[in-house]
């Protein structure tokens, strides 16, 4: 049996496949299997990945109709075999010595979780995220609430202090950023949502997940590197932005009642509606495809923060928590009932 499951779903990454197969194939660390879910890819990615499989038992490619990023990473859940599963995507890369370093603290503290360092490659340059400021291993159950709520608010620092640290950076879902023990997953059940249409499925994923882990591992390594594409849902005019919210919001709701959470999850869930509040600005209240009028956009934005769970999250959101000036002031505006200015500021700032 392989140490490491490393799982990647694969869909019209053409350009940037090589790079991401040859860094799992430098691995430092070689006792792993790679499952690759070709979904419905209509570039050339399905001969890739099948010349790349050819004569390495180690790598097994599924191909599959086009289903979504969720669907994909289920699929191949069935096939784990690994101590440890590394789910991560197809168009970032992997450190070298990521699985050596990995599993090392695996090995030492049979951590449920273990999350490393990554660096983002955007256009600008490349940035290293540290997360903290030392190393931990933690089994204390309100550090492990702590981190679960700044996975749903991954927007900059998040101001909560415990005898591990003193503030959580560059924290989220994304499930690039850990290693994982496979029997968290596989016997909790506990999966990706195809519901949520992909946006928003990792944080979902990595909260239930969080249900079920008893010890928290951090190591100051980079393991990862992730490519900040400018093609990614988070540029563009999307007339149906809050329709694909409310999905997740319907999702995060039950996540809570499911498991009974208490203050500090219905608070990050609070923040994780703003964030998108926040982000729907950009991405159709005042995006100039909209093809609406100010005067219309303007109305429709007043009459949403007057329904659940906006109004409640405006109201609840706890500031003193989030690190992300902009969000807060952005909460603090609605907060205190200045509208028209919350608007007029986001306007210039886009």
């Amino acid at each position: 049996m392989p140490k490491i499951t490393i799982i990647a779903p694969v869909y019209g990454v053409e350009q940037y496949i090589d790079k991401f197969l040859g860094s799992i194939k430098e691995q430092t660390f070689q006792d792993y299997e790679l499952i690759l879910v070709d979904d419905g890819s209509k570039d050339n990615c399905p001969q890739i990945l099948d010349a790349y499989a050819e004569g390495d038992s180690r790598v097994k490619v599924i191909h599959q109709e086009n289903s979504g990023v969720s669907a994909a990473r289920n699929a191949a859940f069935k096939y784990i075999t690994g101590e440890y599963v590394y789910i991560i995507d197809s168009d970032d890369w992997l450190e070298p010595t990521a699985l050596e370093n990995l599993w090392k603290e695996a090995e030492k503290s049979k951590a449920d979780i273990i999350y490393g360092e990554w660096v983002t490659e955007a256009s600008s340059g490349p940035v290293l995220q540290e997360c903290f400021a030392k190393e931990f291993v933690t089994t204390d159950s309100k550090t492990i609430a702590a981190l679960q709520f700044a996975v749903n608010c991954n927007s900059g620092k998040v101001n909560i202090k415990r005898p591990e640290f003193d503030a959580i950076r560059s924290w989220g879902g994304a499930p690039w950023r850990a290693m994982i023990r496979s029997a968290v997953i596989l016997d909790n059940d506990v999966k990706f949502d195809p519901y949520v249409r992909g946006l928003g499925d990792d944080i979902l994923f990595t909260l239930h997940l969080y249900q079920y882990v008893k010890k928290i591992a951090y190591i100051k390594k980079t393991i990862y590197h992730y490519r900040k594409l400018d093609n990614s849902y988070s540029h563009g005019f999307k007339e149906n932005y809050f329709e694909t919210i409310d999905r997740i919001i319907e999702k995060q709701q039950e996540f809570l009642k499911k498991y009974k959470k208490g203050k500090l999850a219905q608070e990050s869930f609070y923040t994780r509606v703003m964030l998108y509040l926040m982000q729907g600005m950009e991405r159709y209240f005042l995006n100039t495809n909209n093809p609406k009028s100010e005067k219309e956009r303007y109305q429709e934005f007043k009459a949403l923060i007057k329904k659940s769970p906006y109004a409640e999250s405006i109201k609840n959101a706890p500031v003193q928590y989030i690190g992300l000036k902009r969000l807060k002031f952005f909460i603090l505006l609605l907060r205190f009932g200045m509208t028209k200015l919350c608007w007029s500021k986001m306007n210039k700032a886009k």
